[in-house]
């Protein structure tokens, strides 16, 4: 009867070690699995911030060469940077800006060609238009 309940407290003890085994190397496994995944979504977002601040230095300097070429009055070089940067805004107001130099340009044609016709019609020589425009 003694070696029986010695066989069965061996065989219990057995189990539990088995069980506690068990359990340290399932939490192991899950702890590791755990810091894999933040290890990698650090990573992930660390690539986002980098790729951010490439492109963030990207703008910034296309900005600076834009301003440069603009205070070098240098309107070729400053057009083909705008185009380039496909800044809307940008190409937008410079849209609006020259229709309005069209449309200023064209009054301006009409106010000398009113001058012109009111000279004309006053008599004046044609040489007093040219020197009052």
């Amino acid at each position: 009867l003694a070696d029986a309940e010695a066989r069965k407290r061996r065989s219990r003890d057995n189990f539990f070690a088995k069980l506690l085994y068990h359990a340290d190397e399932f939490k192991a496994f899950h702890r590791e699995a755990r810091r894999l995944v933040s290890r990698r979504s650090k990573a992930v977002l660390g690539d986002f911030d980098s790729k951010a601040r490439k492109d963030k230095k990207e703008a910034d300097r296309a900005q600076r060469e834009r301003l440069k070429a603009l205070r070098e009055s240098n309107i070729d070089e400053y057009m083909k940077l705008v185009k380039d940067s496909k800044n809307e805004r940008i190409s937008q107001l410079l849209q609006q800006t020259d229709a309005y130099l069209q449309e200023l340009g064209s009054k301006v044609e009409q106010q000398k060609a009113a001058v012109a016709r009111s000279a004309a019609a006053a008599g004046a020589p044609s040489s007093d238009v040219a020197a009052a425009t």
